[in-house]
Protein backbone atom coordinates (compact mmCIF):
# COMPACT_ATOMS: atom_id res chain seq x y z
CA UNK A 1 0.00 0.00 0.00
CA UNK A 2 1.17 3.47 -0.80
CA UNK A 3 1.40 6.13 1.87
CA UNK A 4 0.80 9.67 0.73
CA UNK A 5 2.28 12.49 2.72
CA UNK A 6 0.91 15.99 2.72
CA UNK A 7 4.24 17.57 3.39
CA UNK A 8 5.55 15.83 0.33
CA UNK A 9 2.48 16.97 -1.57
CA UNK A 10 2.42 18.65 -0.02
CA UNK A 11 8.40 21.83 1.82
CA UNK A 12 19.14 27.90 3.21
CA UNK A 13 17.13 30.02 2.44
CA UNK A 14 27.47 38.22 8.10
CA UNK A 15 25.00 38.63 11.00
CA UNK A 16 22.85 41.21 12.80
CA UNK A 17 20.19 40.53 15.35
CA UNK A 18 17.25 42.75 16.22
CA UNK A 19 14.87 42.30 19.10
CA UNK A 20 11.22 43.18 18.76
CA UNK A 21 9.35 42.76 22.02
CA UNK A 22 9.03 39.10 22.90
CA UNK A 23 10.36 37.76 19.62
CA UNK A 24 13.56 38.02 17.70
CA UNK A 25 14.47 37.98 14.06
CA UNK A 26 17.98 37.01 13.07
CA UNK A 27 19.12 38.44 9.77
CA UNK A 28 21.73 36.44 7.89
CA UNK A 29 23.49 37.53 4.74
CA UNK A 30 23.77 34.69 2.21
CA UNK A 31 26.67 35.40 -0.13
CA UNK A 32 26.06 34.49 -3.76
CA UNK A 33 29.36 34.97 -5.52
CA UNK A 34 28.93 37.60 -8.22
CA UNK A 35 25.20 37.41 -7.73
CA UNK A 36 24.18 39.68 -4.87
CA UNK A 37 22.77 38.45 -1.57
CA UNK A 38 19.75 37.03 0.19
CA UNK A 39 18.81 38.18 3.66
CA UNK A 40 17.52 35.40 5.85
CA UNK A 41 15.09 36.04 8.69
CA UNK A 42 14.25 33.39 11.25
CA UNK A 43 10.60 33.83 12.12
CA UNK A 44 9.77 33.27 15.78
CA UNK A 45 6.90 31.35 17.31
CA UNK A 46 3.94 32.91 19.08
CA UNK A 47 5.37 31.34 22.23
CA UNK A 48 8.64 33.20 21.87
CA UNK A 49 11.21 30.43 21.78
CA UNK A 50 9.39 27.31 20.62
CA UNK A 51 9.41 25.64 17.22
CA UNK A 52 7.88 27.17 14.10
CA UNK A 53 7.66 26.48 10.38
CA UNK A 54 6.76 28.67 7.39
CA UNK A 55 4.68 26.93 4.75
CA UNK A 56 3.27 29.57 2.41
CA UNK A 57 3.93 33.14 1.24
CA UNK A 58 1.86 35.47 -0.94
CA UNK A 59 3.03 38.24 -3.24
CA UNK A 60 2.64 40.82 -0.45
CA UNK A 61 5.27 38.97 1.56
CA UNK A 62 2.84 37.72 4.20
CA UNK A 63 3.88 34.32 5.53
CA UNK A 64 1.80 31.54 7.08
CA UNK A 65 2.60 28.27 8.79
CA UNK A 66 2.49 27.11 12.35
CA UNK A 67 4.27 27.67 15.64
CA UNK A 68 4.03 26.62 19.25
CA UNK A 69 2.35 28.74 21.88
CA UNK A 70 3.77 29.28 25.36
CA UNK A 71 1.58 26.36 26.42
CA UNK A 72 3.14 24.13 23.75
CA UNK A 73 0.08 23.94 21.55
CA UNK A 74 0.70 24.11 17.82
CA UNK A 75 -1.29 26.97 16.29
CA UNK A 76 -1.67 28.38 12.80
CA UNK A 77 0.52 31.47 12.56
CA UNK A 78 0.68 34.55 10.35
CA UNK A 79 3.84 36.62 10.01
CA UNK A 80 2.50 39.73 8.24
CA UNK A 81 5.24 41.01 5.96
CA UNK A 82 7.61 38.53 7.54
CA UNK A 83 7.37 40.31 10.89
CA UNK A 84 5.90 39.49 14.29
CA UNK A 85 4.04 36.20 14.66
CA UNK A 86 0.27 36.36 15.04
CA UNK A 87 -1.70 33.49 16.57
CA UNK A 88 -4.60 32.56 14.29
CA UNK A 89 -6.10 30.24 16.87
CA UNK A 90 -8.17 27.10 16.37
CA UNK A 91 -11.74 26.02 15.78
CA UNK A 92 -13.88 26.10 18.93
CA UNK A 93 -12.59 23.61 21.46
CA UNK A 94 -9.51 22.74 19.45
CA UNK A 95 -5.91 22.67 20.64
CA UNK A 96 -4.06 22.22 17.34
CA UNK A 97 -4.08 23.97 13.97
CA UNK A 98 -1.88 24.57 10.96
CA UNK A 99 -1.99 27.10 8.13
CA UNK A 100 -0.95 25.75 4.75
CA UNK A 101 -1.59 28.51 2.21
CA UNK A 102 -2.80 32.08 1.75
CA UNK A 103 -4.13 34.03 -1.19
CA UNK A 104 -3.16 37.44 -2.54
CA UNK A 105 -6.25 38.82 -0.80
CA UNK A 106 -5.18 37.47 2.59
CA UNK A 107 -7.48 34.45 2.85
CA UNK A 108 -5.70 31.74 4.85
CA UNK A 109 -6.48 28.03 4.79
CA UNK A 110 -5.30 25.00 6.71
CA UNK A 111 -6.90 22.79 9.34
CA UNK A 112 -7.73 22.68 13.02
CA UNK A 113 -8.70 20.18 15.64
CA UNK A 114 -12.16 20.39 17.20
CA UNK A 115 -13.76 19.62 20.54
CA UNK A 116 -14.54 16.03 19.52
CA UNK A 117 -10.93 15.36 18.54
CA UNK A 118 -11.57 15.44 14.79
CA UNK A 119 -9.50 17.57 12.45
CA UNK A 120 -11.27 19.75 9.86
CA UNK A 121 -10.22 21.97 7.00
CA UNK A 122 -10.41 25.58 8.16
CA UNK A 123 -10.44 29.04 6.59
CA UNK A 124 -9.48 32.41 8.07
CA UNK A 125 -10.93 35.23 5.94
CA UNK A 126 -8.46 37.66 7.48
CA UNK A 127 -5.75 37.85 10.12
CA UNK A 128 -8.27 38.99 12.72
CA UNK A 129 -11.09 36.61 11.88
CA UNK A 130 -12.01 33.40 13.66
CA UNK A 131 -11.49 30.20 11.65
CA UNK A 132 -14.44 28.78 9.74
CA UNK A 133 -15.01 25.01 9.65
CA UNK A 134 -15.09 23.92 5.98
CA UNK A 135 -16.42 20.48 6.77
CA UNK A 136 -15.70 17.10 5.19
CA UNK A 137 -16.99 14.74 2.51
CA UNK A 138 -18.77 12.80 5.24
CA UNK A 139 -15.75 11.42 7.07
CA UNK A 140 -14.10 12.46 10.29
CA UNK A 141 -11.13 14.49 9.07
CA UNK A 142 -10.20 16.93 6.32
CA UNK A 143 -7.38 19.36 5.47
CA UNK A 144 -7.19 22.44 3.25
CA UNK A 145 -3.91 22.75 1.36
CA UNK A 146 -4.29 25.54 -1.20
CA UNK A 147 -6.37 28.61 -2.06
CA UNK A 148 -6.49 30.87 -5.12
CA UNK A 149 -7.30 34.57 -5.56
CA UNK A 150 -10.98 33.77 -6.09
CA UNK A 151 -11.18 32.02 -2.75
CA UNK A 152 -11.52 28.50 -4.12
CA UNK A 153 -9.97 26.08 -1.62
CA UNK A 154 -8.54 22.60 -2.25
CA UNK A 155 -7.27 19.81 -0.06
CA UNK A 156 -8.54 16.39 0.94
CA UNK A 157 -11.15 14.75 3.07
CA UNK A 158 -12.27 11.36 4.29
CA UNK A 159 -15.42 9.94 2.81
CA UNK A 160 -18.23 8.60 4.94
CA UNK A 161 -16.96 5.69 6.99
CA UNK A 162 -13.37 6.98 6.93
CA UNK A 163 -12.34 4.17 4.62
CA UNK A 164 -10.74 6.33 1.96
CA UNK A 165 -9.37 9.81 1.34
CA UNK A 166 -10.28 11.95 -1.69
CA UNK A 167 -9.06 15.19 -3.21
CA UNK A 168 -11.56 17.92 -2.32
CA UNK A 169 -12.51 21.37 -3.53
CA UNK A 170 -14.47 23.96 -1.59
CA UNK A 171 -15.56 26.40 -4.35
CA UNK A 172 -15.85 30.02 -3.30
CA UNK A 173 -19.43 31.02 -2.62
CA UNK A 174 -20.64 27.42 -2.64
CA UNK A 175 -21.59 25.75 0.62
CA UNK A 176 -19.85 22.50 1.37
CA UNK A 177 -17.05 20.50 -0.23
CA UNK A 178 -17.05 18.68 -3.58
CA UNK A 179 -15.28 15.39 -4.30
CA UNK A 180 -12.68 15.68 -7.07
CA UNK A 181 -12.42 11.92 -7.32
CA UNK A 182 -9.49 9.76 -8.37
CA UNK A 183 -7.88 8.35 -11.47
CA UNK A 184 -9.83 5.54 -13.12
CA UNK A 185 -10.59 2.87 -10.52
CA UNK A 186 -8.30 4.60 -8.02
CA UNK A 187 -8.67 4.31 -4.28
CA UNK A 188 -7.47 7.63 -2.87
CA UNK A 189 -6.38 11.11 -3.92
CA UNK A 190 -5.21 14.39 -2.43
CA UNK A 191 -5.18 17.94 -3.84
CA UNK A 192 -2.26 20.20 -3.01
CA UNK A 193 -2.64 23.46 -4.98
CA UNK A 194 -4.95 25.47 -7.23
CA UNK A 195 -4.20 28.31 -9.65
CA UNK A 196 -6.27 31.32 -10.72
CA UNK A 197 -7.93 29.38 -13.54
CA UNK A 198 -9.09 26.76 -11.08
CA UNK A 199 -6.70 24.03 -12.23
CA UNK A 200 -5.92 21.69 -9.34
CA UNK A 201 -2.90 19.43 -8.82
CA UNK A 202 -2.05 16.71 -6.38
CA UNK A 203 -1.80 12.93 -6.37
CA UNK A 204 -4.02 9.95 -6.98
CA UNK A 205 -3.47 6.25 -7.19
CA UNK A 206 -4.79 3.99 -9.95
CA UNK A 207 -6.38 0.56 -9.93
CA UNK A 208 -3.00 -1.04 -9.12
CA UNK A 209 -2.40 1.34 -6.17
CA UNK A 210 0.44 3.10 -8.05
CA UNK A 211 0.53 6.82 -7.22
CA UNK A 212 0.64 9.44 -9.97
CA UNK A 213 1.01 13.21 -10.09
CA UNK A 214 -2.49 14.29 -11.07
CA UNK A 215 -4.06 17.32 -12.76
CA UNK A 216 -7.72 18.21 -12.37
CA UNK A 217 -8.04 20.89 -15.10
CA UNK A 218 -10.96 23.30 -14.80
CA UNK A 219 -11.42 23.28 -18.57
CA UNK A 220 -11.78 19.50 -18.42
CA UNK A 221 -14.48 19.59 -15.79
CA UNK A 222 -11.92 18.67 -13.14
CA UNK A 223 -11.59 15.14 -14.46
CA UNK A 224 -8.47 13.50 -13.02
CA UNK A 225 -5.59 13.12 -15.50
CA UNK A 226 -2.27 11.50 -14.60
CA UNK A 227 1.05 13.14 -15.45
CA UNK A 228 3.98 11.19 -16.84
CA UNK A 229 6.71 10.18 -14.39
CA UNK A 230 10.48 10.25 -14.87
CA UNK A 231 10.40 6.52 -15.47
CA UNK A 232 9.58 5.27 -12.01
CA UNK A 233 6.35 4.06 -10.45
CA UNK A 234 5.62 7.03 -8.19
CA UNK A 235 5.01 10.74 -8.70
CA UNK A 236 3.04 13.56 -7.11
CA UNK A 237 2.37 17.23 -7.84
CA UNK A 238 2.67 19.91 -5.17
CA UNK A 239 2.32 23.26 -6.96
CA UNK A 240 1.01 24.98 -10.10
CA UNK A 241 1.35 28.55 -11.38
CA UNK A 242 -1.00 30.56 -13.58
CA UNK A 243 0.89 29.51 -16.71
CA UNK A 244 0.00 25.93 -15.91
CA UNK A 245 3.54 24.86 -15.03
CA UNK A 246 3.39 22.08 -12.42
CA UNK A 247 6.02 20.98 -9.91
CA UNK A 248 6.44 18.09 -7.54
CA UNK A 249 8.46 14.93 -7.39
CA UNK A 250 8.80 11.75 -9.37
CA UNK A 251 10.70 8.51 -9.13
CA UNK A 252 13.15 7.90 -11.95
CA UNK A 253 13.98 4.55 -13.52
CA UNK A 254 16.55 3.91 -10.79
CA UNK A 255 13.90 4.44 -8.11
CA UNK A 256 15.26 7.75 -6.81
CA UNK A 257 12.81 10.56 -6.08
CA UNK A 258 13.67 13.75 -7.96
CA UNK A 259 12.40 17.31 -8.03
CA UNK A 260 10.26 17.46 -11.15
CA UNK A 261 8.82 20.17 -13.39
CA UNK A 262 5.94 19.49 -15.77
CA UNK A 263 5.98 22.65 -17.95
CA UNK A 264 2.83 23.75 -19.78
CA UNK A 265 1.40 23.08 -22.20
CA UNK A 266 2.62 19.55 -22.84
CA UNK A 267 3.59 18.71 -19.26
CA UNK A 268 6.45 16.41 -20.27
CA UNK A 269 8.41 15.80 -17.03
CA UNK A 270 11.79 17.47 -16.49
CA UNK A 271 14.27 16.30 -13.86
CA UNK A 272 15.46 19.48 -12.10
CA UNK A 273 18.63 17.87 -10.77
CA UNK A 274 20.14 17.84 -7.30
CA UNK A 275 22.92 19.35 -5.20
CA UNK A 276 25.03 16.25 -5.73
CA UNK A 277 22.80 13.68 -4.09
CA UNK A 278 20.36 11.25 -5.61
CA UNK A 279 17.07 12.67 -4.32
CA UNK A 280 15.06 15.88 -4.25
CA UNK A 281 11.59 17.34 -4.35
CA UNK A 282 9.93 20.54 -5.56
CA UNK A 283 7.34 22.18 -3.33
CA UNK A 284 6.46 25.51 -4.95
CA UNK A 285 6.65 27.59 -8.12
CA UNK A 286 6.03 31.29 -8.78
CA UNK A 287 4.64 33.15 -11.78
CA UNK A 288 8.08 33.51 -13.36
CA UNK A 289 8.72 29.80 -13.10
CA UNK A 290 11.23 29.87 -10.23
CA UNK A 291 10.98 26.59 -8.32
CA UNK A 292 11.85 25.83 -4.69
CA UNK A 293 12.08 22.68 -2.64
CA UNK A 294 14.89 20.54 -1.31
CA UNK A 295 17.72 18.35 -2.55
CA UNK A 296 20.17 15.82 -1.26
CA UNK A 297 23.79 16.88 -1.08
CA UNK A 298 26.73 14.72 -2.14
CA UNK A 299 26.48 11.25 -0.70
CA UNK A 300 22.87 11.87 0.33
CA UNK A 301 24.14 12.81 3.77
CA UNK A 302 22.14 16.02 4.00
CA UNK A 303 19.01 17.73 2.71
CA UNK A 304 19.19 21.44 1.84
CA UNK A 305 16.63 23.99 0.77
CA UNK A 306 17.06 24.46 -2.97
CA UNK A 307 16.19 27.08 -5.58
CA UNK A 308 15.90 26.35 -9.30
CA UNK A 309 15.57 29.65 -11.13
CA UNK A 310 13.50 29.75 -14.33
CA UNK A 311 16.61 30.81 -16.24
CA UNK A 312 19.16 28.01 -16.35
CA UNK A 313 17.41 25.67 -13.89
CA UNK A 314 20.67 25.13 -11.98
CA UNK A 315 19.99 23.79 -8.47
CA UNK A 316 21.12 26.45 -6.01
CA UNK A 317 21.92 25.57 -2.41
CA UNK A 318 20.15 27.87 0.05
CA UNK A 319 22.10 26.26 2.88
CA UNK A 320 21.51 25.70 6.59
CA UNK A 321 22.17 27.65 9.76
CA UNK A 322 25.36 27.12 11.76
CA UNK A 323 25.06 23.82 13.53
CA UNK A 324 21.82 23.09 11.73
CA UNK A 325 21.11 19.66 10.33
CA UNK A 326 18.51 20.26 7.61
CA UNK A 327 16.51 22.79 5.65
CA UNK A 328 13.69 22.87 3.16
CA UNK A 329 12.02 25.59 1.12
CA UNK A 330 8.24 25.40 0.87
CA UNK A 331 7.12 28.42 -1.15
CA UNK A 332 8.24 31.32 -3.34
CA UNK A 333 6.39 34.49 -4.40
CA UNK A 334 6.59 36.76 -7.44
CA UNK A 335 9.34 38.85 -5.83
CA UNK A 336 11.50 35.80 -5.27
CA UNK A 337 10.96 35.76 -1.51
CA UNK A 338 11.25 32.21 -0.22
CA UNK A 339 9.89 30.56 2.91
CA UNK A 340 10.59 27.26 4.59
CA UNK A 341 11.99 25.75 7.74
CA UNK A 342 14.99 23.96 9.14
CA UNK A 343 16.55 22.39 12.20
CA UNK A 344 18.97 24.40 14.31
CA UNK A 345 21.87 23.30 16.50
CA UNK A 346 19.51 22.40 19.35
CA UNK A 347 17.29 20.38 17.03
CA UNK A 348 14.44 22.87 17.14
CA UNK A 349 12.59 23.83 13.98
CA UNK A 350 12.43 27.45 12.91
CA UNK A 351 10.40 29.18 10.23
CA UNK A 352 12.69 30.75 7.63
CA UNK A 353 12.21 33.71 5.28
CA UNK A 354 14.70 34.49 2.50
CA UNK A 355 14.55 37.91 0.78
CA UNK A 356 16.58 38.49 -2.39
CA UNK A 357 18.57 41.70 -2.07
CA UNK A 358 19.17 41.89 -5.81
CA UNK A 359 17.22 40.50 -8.73
CA UNK A 360 20.10 38.43 -10.03
CA UNK A 361 20.72 34.85 -11.01
CA UNK A 362 22.81 32.48 -8.87
CA UNK A 363 26.17 31.51 -10.35
CA UNK A 364 26.57 28.17 -12.14
CA UNK A 365 28.29 26.70 -9.08
CA UNK A 366 24.93 26.77 -7.34
CA UNK A 367 26.42 27.42 -3.94
CA UNK A 368 25.31 30.04 -1.48
CA UNK A 369 25.80 28.84 2.05
CA UNK A 370 24.11 30.42 5.01
CA UNK A 371 26.54 31.44 7.71
CA UNK A 372 25.21 32.88 10.93
CA UNK A 373 25.77 33.00 14.63
CA UNK A 374 22.00 33.15 15.09
CA UNK A 375 20.58 30.67 17.55
CA UNK A 376 17.52 29.69 15.58
CA UNK A 377 17.34 26.98 12.99
CA UNK A 378 14.89 24.90 11.08
CA UNK A 379 12.54 22.23 12.00
CA UNK A 380 13.27 18.57 11.66
CA UNK A 381 10.46 16.57 10.20
CA UNK A 382 11.19 13.99 12.84
CA UNK A 383 9.76 16.58 15.20
CA UNK A 384 6.65 16.88 13.11
CA UNK A 385 7.16 19.53 10.61
CA UNK A 386 4.50 20.14 8.22
CA UNK A 387 1.75 17.66 8.96
CA UNK A 388 1.62 14.95 6.40
CA UNK A 389 -1.33 12.61 6.59
CA UNK A 390 -0.54 9.00 5.99
CA UNK A 391 -2.83 6.76 3.94
CA UNK A 392 -5.13 6.82 6.92
CA UNK A 393 -5.39 10.57 6.35
CA UNK A 394 -3.89 11.71 9.58
CA UNK A 395 -2.64 15.22 9.81
CA UNK A 396 0.73 15.83 11.36
CA UNK A 397 1.11 15.60 15.06
CA UNK A 398 3.62 17.93 16.64
CA UNK A 399 5.86 15.94 18.86
CA UNK A 400 5.33 18.11 21.93
CA UNK A 401 2.41 16.03 22.99
CA UNK A 402 -0.54 17.42 21.12
CA UNK A 403 -3.72 15.95 22.46
CA UNK A 404 -4.68 13.94 19.44
CA UNK A 405 -6.13 10.49 19.42
CA UNK A 406 -4.37 8.44 16.83
CA UNK A 407 -7.04 5.78 16.97
CA UNK A 408 -9.44 8.44 15.75
CA UNK A 409 -6.97 9.39 13.04
CA UNK A 410 -6.85 13.05 13.94
CA UNK A 411 -3.26 13.82 13.35
CA UNK A 412 -1.03 11.24 11.59
CA UNK A 413 2.59 10.89 12.41
CA UNK A 414 4.70 13.69 11.01
CA UNK A 415 7.82 11.63 11.05
CA UNK A 416 9.19 11.26 7.54
CA UNK A 417 7.66 7.93 6.65
CA UNK A 418 9.25 7.74 3.27
CA UNK A 419 12.79 8.44 4.35
CA UNK A 420 15.12 10.45 2.22
CA UNK A 421 12.61 10.83 -0.55
CA UNK A 422 9.93 12.73 1.32
CA UNK A 423 9.57 16.33 2.25
CA UNK A 424 9.90 15.10 5.75
CA UNK A 425 13.06 16.24 7.37
CA UNK A 426 16.19 14.37 6.68
CA UNK A 427 19.22 15.48 8.55
CA UNK A 428 21.61 17.76 6.79
CA UNK A 429 24.89 19.27 7.69
CA UNK A 430 26.25 22.79 7.45
CA UNK A 431 26.99 24.12 4.01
Amino acid sequence: MNRIHFAKLLSDRGVGQKMYGAFSIVFVSVALAAAGTFSLAELASVGGSSSSAAIGVNDKGDVVGWSYTAGFEQHSTLWAGGGAPGDLGTLAGGHLSNAASLSSTGVIVGASSRTDGSYHAALWSSASSAPVDLGTLGGTNSQAAGVNASGDVVGFSYLTGDGTLHATIWPSGTPGPADLGTLLNGHFSQAAAINTAGDVVGVSDDASWASHATLWAAAGGHAAVSLQSLGGNYSQATGINDKGDIVGMSANAAGSFRATLWPAPGHAPVDLGTLGGTFGGATGINAAGDVVGYSGTAGDLNRHATLWRAVGRVPFDLGVLPGGSSSQATGVNASGQIVGFGVNSTFDTRAMFWKPALATTPPPSGTGCVRSSGEHGERDRSKGERGEPDRKGQQGERSKGEKDNRSKGEQGNRNGQQGNHQNSGQEEGDC
